[in-house]
């Protein structure tokens, strides 16, 4: 007997549902996560890449929240966006993940990219892209989207490129924060180097004695 023939076929409803989050394909209407805290998101790769390693649902939904309380401190105009970071590195659910700074900058990076494209005109239908609701909600309220490249429009004719929507925030602005930035850190590296020369100056005295 040809047992070949006879054995099940794996169920669909089995595979394992693994998402590419930079890829971003919305979902058809109606497909569902068996467990949506389970699924897994590769990072990375078509949104400007260098957010290794992956994420889970969940993960991301707990960078979201905890992103949300810290927003306000992010749009401070000289807000030092590394030291937050460190401050949000130390929250017991994000330790939990594993992720650097880089990584947990990186993936909001990522998810407000996608988020961008989907509020072109003429995008496809974001409703069923599962971060919708929450980007909206931490990034709703923001003075401007900035969409770079948008449909084009046209009724027949030559089609057109609708003029793309400006940033309306003043990059003067941001160029100074960028720069104190830059020079805060430049301190605290002083700082450190100047710590590291006074003990090494203790031990050798101490060692002379």
């Amino acid at each position: 007997m040809d047992y070949a023939e006879n054995e099940p076929k794996p169920s669909s409803s089995t595979a394992v549902d693994v998402s590419d989050e930079e890829n971003e394909e919305i979902p058809e209407a109606g497909e569902q996560d068996s467990d949506p805290n389970l699924v897994i998101e590769d990072s990375g790769s078509d949104e400007g890449g260098g957010d290794p390693g992956k994420w889970t649902t969940k993960e991301v939904s707990t960078l979201l929240d905890v992103y949300k309380n810290f927003k306000p401190q992010f749009d401070e105009p000289y807000a030092v966006k590394f030291r937050i970071w460190k401050k949000i590195l130390k929250i017991p659910e994000i330790v939990a993940t594993g992720k650097s700074c880089f990584q947990l900058s990186k993936k909001i990076d990522n998810l407000k990219k996608t988020w961008r494209k989907m509020k072109r005109p003429f995008a496809k239908a974001n409703s069923n892209w599962r971060w919708t609701e929450k980007m909206d909600l931490i990034f709703g309220d923001d003075p401007a989207i900035e969409l770079n490249d948008v449909a084009e429009v046209g009724d027949g004719g030559p089609k057109k490129k609708a003029p793309a929507v400006k940033n309306s925030s003043n990059w003067k602005t941001q160029l100074v924060a960028i720069e104190k930035e830059r020079v805060d850190v430049l301190k605290d590296i002083a700082r450190s180097q100047t710590i590291m020369i006074y003990e090494n100056g203790r031990i050798a005295l101490l060692t002379q004695n």
